[in-house]
This record gives C-alpha cells, sequence and structure tokens, in this order.
C-alpha cells in the first residue's frame, strides 16, 4: 500500500476514486480540520490511495498510529461528514496515545474504541465544533 499525498488533479479525484465527493488532497484535509476546529498541527497526516480500501462495507476510513501519524483512507473523502468525522476521530486516538501510552490504547482495543466513538458521536450530534 503506497502513500500518496495528492492525486494528479488538484481538484477532482481521479478513476476508482471518482465518486468520492471531497478531492483527495491535503488542501482539503487542511479546509475541513479549520472549518470543523479541528487540530491537526504536529500530526504526519498521509492520504492513502488503495483502490482496496474503497469497501463500503468494512467502512475504514482511516487510522492512527505511533509518532503522530494519521493515515486517511479514501472512504474518508466520501462527504464532508466523513472527513470531519475521521478527522476528529483519529486525532481523538492521538490524544490517547499520548495521554495513556499507545501500547496500553491498543492493549485495550476495544474500550479506547468504545470511547473514541462516543465521543466522535457527540461531538457531531451536539455541533461542538461550533462552540
Amino acid at each position: 500500500m503506497g502513500r500518496l499525498y495528492m492525486t494528479s488533479d488538484k481538484y477532482r479525484n481521479i478513476k476508482s476514486f471518482e465518486d468520492l465527493r471531497i478531492p483527495q488532497t491535503m488542501d482539503e484535509v487542511i479546509k475541513i480540520a479549520n472549518d470543523f476546529n479541528i487540530d491537526i498541527l504536529g500530526y504526519t497526516i498521509s492520504i492513502i490511495l488503495d483502490p482496496e480500501l474503497l469497501d463500503v462495507e468494512k467502512g475504514y476510513t482511516g487510522g492512527a498510529y505511533e509518532n503522530n501519524e494519521i493515515d486517511l483512507y479514501p472512504l474518508a473523502f466520501a462527504d464532508t461528514e466523513s472527513l470531519a468525522r475521521t478527522l476528529f476521530h483519529e486525532t481523538y486516538h492521538q490524544k490517547q496515545y499520548a495521554q495513556y501510552g499507545h501500547d496500553n490504547v491498543i492493549q485495550d482495543y476495544t474500550k479506547y474504541e468504545k470511547i473514541t466513538r462516543n465521543a466522535e458521536k457527540s461531538w457531531w450530534d451536539n455541533k461542538e465544533w461550533l462552540k
């Protein structure tokens, strides 16, 4: 799986990604992060352009890893809500890693994933980015 930071066209997605509503570019990531007051400063964000990750059944939109790394998968770019929620979700995991240690969070993944999903749902449902 290769790491690419943008498509060959800055304003639209190409080939397998044409149905995604948000262009897979760092400009769009920064715009959505700013629009929804999500602090992405200090994180290394990679946009993963892998058509195999378009599987809606699995629903994977991103991943958070050690060393402040976040991967955004194609489905994160399905629409504005998906990208905003993915950015919130993955940065929330990064905060958990910082507070509790990456290994501890991964060891008790189910617990921390539930906490993160609940925080994401509350954040979205209560429009906390507007506060």
